[in-house]
């Protein structure tokens, strides 16, 4: 168990690792030998996110054995799809997304179009990839206080003033929309 300011404590046990990557939970990387994280940077479509691991049961048992450890339990983007699919998101109201909003629903989570869920029990889910900073600024409140969280907020220079107003699928043009739509 590693202090995290706060009196709280981050629990991580993993069957290689027992202390994690810097000392967060993090899964089995199947297949890749041992100091072989990083991938190439590629061109062409990306991978589907973690779709593809919604049917990985030796993930998804991970994650069902690691979630009753953890203070947080938490995803960005389409990582609720595996929340989901292994079940700690049963019955709650969780965020993804927006291309992967029936999948999540069908494992029995109810969709919100928020950036970012709090769930009691420490679920935090938070919708695309710009809202994971959203996720972890609340985390770093909860966890270390508003000076902290404001603090680490000055520190990243984090002060979107996106150029359009398309962030999310409830705001975005319809042309946008059938941009993405038509791609491959």
């Amino acid at each position: 168990m590693a202090e995290i300011g706060g009196g709280h404590r981050l629990r991580c046990r993993h069957p290689r690792r027992p202390h994690g990557r810097r000392g967060l939970a993090q899964p089995p990387r199947h297949g890749r030998p041992p100091g072989r994280h990083r991938r190439r940077p590629r061109a062409g479509p990306r991978p589907p996110g973690a779709r593809r691991g919604v049917s990985d049961q030796p993930l998804l048992d991970w994650i069902r054995r690691i979630h009753p450890t953890t203070t947080w339990t938490t995803s960005v983007c389409t990582g609720s799809l595996l929340l989901g699919a292994a079940g700690p998101l049963d019955g709650l109201e969780a965020t993804t997304h927006w291309s992967a909003v029936d999948l999540l629903e069908s494992y029995g989570a109810t969709c919100a179009p928020r950036r970012a869920v709090e769930q009691p029990g420490g679920i935090v889910t938070a919708a695309g990839v710009s809202s994971g900073i959203d996720m972890a600024l609340c985390l770093a409140e909860l966890i270390a206080g508003r000076t902290a969280a404001e603090a680490f907020q000055l520190a990243i220079e984090y002060d979107p003033r996106p150029p359009f107003d398309s962030g999310s699928y409830a705001k975005a043009s319809a042309e946008a929309k059938a941009y993405l739509a038509n791609r491959p």
